[in-house]
């Protein structure tokens, strides 16, 4: 018989006090995992959408709220700027590009986002069916997208004006033509739907609510916009190390605009999410103590009930260190069950949050549980089963048969 099977069935035997250890070390496994996924998912998401991206202008406001709109595309602009001062930004010489964003249209929740080729090219984007914009009102999809609204080629939809989900005023004089659809890039083109600026610019404009836009020449140059047109925002790319310390400073001291720098908004974003992650990750190491206070308390009444069946084991010729393995055994049994519980609960938990996240703000939370972290939490969690166990295998590796048999 296998003194593995013999310490399951001892743990069997005391079903309640075993299944309380697990919950517990399950409950703490799991969100330990689960927080240590989410806070390495948001610093690769965030520090992924940043690729060429040193400034942000944009509409006086909140710096954060301009890194959220323009950058992440999970906030409402601050408002609009006139192209003429973006253009004189853009020909600064502490500039090496410059990409112009334009916001106004949505359609099912996500938004529409107007602007150049040069912003695919940003993030490494490829069209994997279709063909890039040519036409004002041709938009191209991003892989969710696509995939979430079931768009295919050739198909046309109308946007709706503003950025909300339940917006309901239809555009209904011109519709969007999908001519293009992005490979799966983990950035913020996955949620994309990008149109030429035209697009946007001749969606509000009366004049051209009733003509046709095939033909019309696209812009795809931050100087090739007219000077009476608006745009949301502007992504700049500095020409050289003095363009962080110049430029910022100049755009907000002598210039209705407001220059957002997406490193220092985006450490002081994940310091504020920080605190709430740290708060439950301490949660949840105060629940994995208890819960080895708890393994411990069950192996000690266990050893105390079954100290009659432990004594018949060492007068059948086994080894004082055969009991020690039973009972340690037991610790490690109860740590591998807790963790296998504590996965499955991080898995549950993680399907929700993404839906909930993907839902709300367009991100997905990819839950990983083949990483390093997922192993380390292993070895931690067998390590705990183990020291839980080892005091009360040492008192069944010191049993005293002959006393035992006599009082039982």
């Amino acid at each position: 018989m296998s003194w593995w099977f013999v310490s399951f069935r001892l743990i069997k035997e005391k079903r309640l006090s075993s299944f309380l250890s697990i919950l517990l070390l399950a409950f703490g496994v799991g969100l330990i995992s689960l927080m240590l996924s989410v806070e390495k998912q948001i610093d690769e998401t965030f520090k992924n959408n940043l690729k060429g991206i040193d400034l942000v202008v944009g509409a006086k406001g909140s710096p954060l709220q301009i890194i959220l709109s323009s950058v992440y595309h999970i906030d409402a602009p601050t408002g609009n700027i006139s192209a003429k001062d973006a253009k004189e930004i853009a020909k600064s010489p502490f500039v090496n590009s410059a990409i112009p964003l334009g916001y106004g249209d949505s359609f099912k929740g996500y938004k529409i986002l107007g602007t150049i080729t040069d912003y695919l090219d940003l993030y490494n984007g490829e069209i994997i069916k279709g063909t890039v914009s040519k036409n004002a009102f041709d938009v191209v999809l991003g892989s969710n997208v696509a995939e979430q609204l079931g768009l295919k080629i050739g198909d046309t939809f109308f946007g709706n004006h503003g950025l909300a989900s339940e917006s309901i005023e239809e555009h209904s004089e011109h519709g969007y033509k999908v001519v293009g659809v992005l490979a799966n890039s983990n950035s913020v083109l996955d949620n994309a739907i990008v149109t030429p600026l035209n697009s946007l610019w001749n969606s509000h404009d009366h004049e051209h609510a009733h003509s046709s836009s095939t033909g019309e020449s696209i812009v795809n140059s931050i100087k090739d916009i007219d000077d009476d047109k608006s745009i949301t925002s502007l992504l700049i790319k500095y020409r050289g190390k003095m363009g962080a310390v110049q430029l910022p400073r100049m755009i907000n001291s002598k210039s209705n605009l407001q220059a957002a720098v997406p490193a220092i908004e985006l450490n002081r974003l994940i310091s504020h999410l920080g605190v709430g992650i740290n708060t439950l990750k301490y949660l949840a190491y105060l629940v994995v103590f208890i819960s080895a206070i708890s393994v411990f308390i069950a192996l000690y009444g266990m050893l105390k009930d079954n100290l009659y069946e432990l004594a018949l084991i060492r007068s059948f010729g086994a080894s004082p260190l055969v009991l020690f393995r039973i009972v340690l055994q037991q610790g490690i049994i109860l740590s591998i069950i807790g963790f296998v519980a504590g996965m499955a609960l991080n898995a549950i938990g993680g399907t929700l949050l993404n839906a909930y996240t993907e839902s709300n703000f367009k991100l997905n939370v990819i839950i990983d549980l083949m990483s390093i972290e997922t192993l380390v939490l292993f070895l931690i969690t067998l390590l705990i089963g183990i020291i839980s166990a080892f005091i009360p295998a040492m008192t069944a590796f010191k049993l005293n048969v002959s006393k035992v048999l006599s009082n039982g």
